[in-house]
């Protein structure tokens, strides 16, 4: 495919930006060369700052550049912090990950509300604020104390994780039904399934997957389409390393 020919009213704009001195090339030609170390990788073909001109992403740009100036904000503040604990929880406090549940997800369906306790606590969480104030005593069912961080209910090994786990499970199942069939992976919510027996003949009484998906292969050629007929899932709740 031929190259498009941009008219001369937009290509003019960018006549001499070797040598302009126009406010905008300055800046560019001050940090151009290092934002091309940042957005072009290591094994390209041609030249670093040759492929950033012209062959460069500005969705791969844009995403390298906020890592790269998340990264360096991240080591600024870890060598300017004089406490301790916040240093150590400084990465899980700054993850984007753990943020997208309490920021992002619409509220307007009422269906989509946490409740107001459990928003606060998974906030206090996801900070690392104190649960509950310093001179509260909080006993585990295990016997020993809370931390006031509730780390403690993530690492105790011997109790267990059950009710946790199934928790998460079933929030995943309401939502692969309806995000899959949305994306045509499947035509009914009943493709989703949980626990399901029979899936290996020499055990067929095994429940492999805590969840799993029925795949279609008729809903059409313009389909995303996979040899696979399932896709299984297992949710397990791991042991932090808190103390």
């Amino acid at each position: 495919m031929d190259p498009v020919k941009l008219p001369t009213a937009v290509t003019s704009l960018f006549t001499d930006w070797k040598t302009s001195q126009s406010p905008a090339f300055l800046i560019f030609r001050k940090y151009a060369y290092d934002i091309a170390e940042t957005c072009v990788h290591d094994g390209a073909s041609d030249d670093k700052f040759e492929f950033f001109l012209h062959k460069s992403s500005p969705n791969t740009c844009r995403e390298r550049i906020k890592d790269e100036a998340a990264n360096r904000v991240l080591s600024f503040v870890s060598s300017t912090l004089t406490d301790g604990f916040t240093k150590k929880k400084l990465g899980k406090i700054l993850q984007r990950s753990t943020s997208k549940s309490l920021l992002e997800m619409s509220r307007q369906d009422p269906e989509n509300r946490q409740k107001n306790e459990n928003f606060l606590i998974n906030l206090k969480r996801k900070l690392c604020l104190e649960l509950w104030p310093d001179d509260e005593t909080v006993i585990c069912t295990c016997g020993q104390q809370m931390d006031a961080w509730g780390d403690h209910a993530f690492c105790y090994k011997i109790i267990t994780k059950t009710t946790m786990s199934n928790e998460i499970r079933d929030g995943i199942y309401r939502l692969l039904q309806r995000l899959l069939i949305t994306v045509r992976m499947i035509s009914t919510t009943t493709q989703v399934e949980k626990e399901l027996e029979g899936l290996i003949k020499l055990a067929p009484r095994l429940r492999p997957f805590d969840l799993s998906v029925k795949l279609d292969h008729i809903l059409g050629d313009s389909i995303w389409q996979t040899p696979l007929r399932r896709l299984g899932f297992d949710v397990t709740v791991i042991f932090l390393e808190c103390f």
